[in-house]
């Protein structure tokens, strides 16, 4: 709990936010070099997730999860295989998609008032599927502790019902058009959770899911 501790304390005195803002500003003076601009935009899609990720295995900032389209560089040199989702609060989110989960991608008609921005898109869990939280950017396995977990569902029939399973735990959801459910869960730091969808009835959409760390 020592070294946790540290790192948290100097995960928290590190502003990388800050950083990009103080950069955005100085290269406002003057010509903009494309790779004054370039860099920025490396900056917020490569070492600011870095980051974020720092504090998400340590429980200082939550896992967010959207799904969506993605893209991928597919004839670059190095291909980026990562896609971020930015809110109206500024909170990265990672995406995942049809590459990543080999579900469909479907679009939603009923938007609630609570992540009205999230219920866009979403995979459909027509059949088994299965998805590991791991933090934004890497697969290190998060810290101890006891969480929260919240599902960002919807469903295209007036009436779905979906089985959850949690590393062994069974929970029953009932999604009448659009459910923000959430389950307690604890996690060893042994293993990143993996969730295991199984459809009960309807056509269940999911559109997101949080991972927050109890305090």
């Amino acid at each position: 709990m020592r070294e946790i501790d540290m790192a948290k304390k100097l995960i928290q005195e590190f502003k990388s936010e800050a950083v990009l803002q103080q950069h955005a500003k100085a290269i406002e003076f003057g010509t903009t070099t494309k790779g004054e601009k370039g860099l920025l935009f490396s900056m917020g899609v490569r070492w600011l997730p870095h980051f974020i990720s720092l504090k998400q295995i340590v429980g200082l900032e939550d896992i967010r999860i959207n799904f969506d389209n993605t893209s991928h560089e597919e004839l670059a040199q190095k291909p980026g295989k990562a896609t971020y989702f930015i809110d109206s609060d500024n909170i990265y989110w990672k995406v995942l998609g049809e590459k990543e989960t080999g579900k469909t991608i479907i679009s939603n008609s009923v938007n609630p008032v609570e992540y009205d921005e999230l219920f866009m898109k979403g995979i459909l869990l027509d059949t088994k599927t299965k998805i590991k939280v791991n933090p934004i950017s890497g697969t290190e396995k998060l810290i101890a502790g006891e969480y929260n977990l919240k599902f960002l569902l919807a469903s295209e029939d007036n009436i779905a019902e979906l089985r959850v399973d949690i590393n062994g735990s069974t929970n029953e959801i009932s999604i009448n058009k659009t459910a923000i459910e959430e389950i307690y869960i604890v996690l060893d730091g042994k293993a990143n959770p993996v969730i295991e969808f199984i459809s009960q009835k309807g056509k269940p959409i999911l559109y997101g899911l949080v991972l927050e760390r109890k305090k």
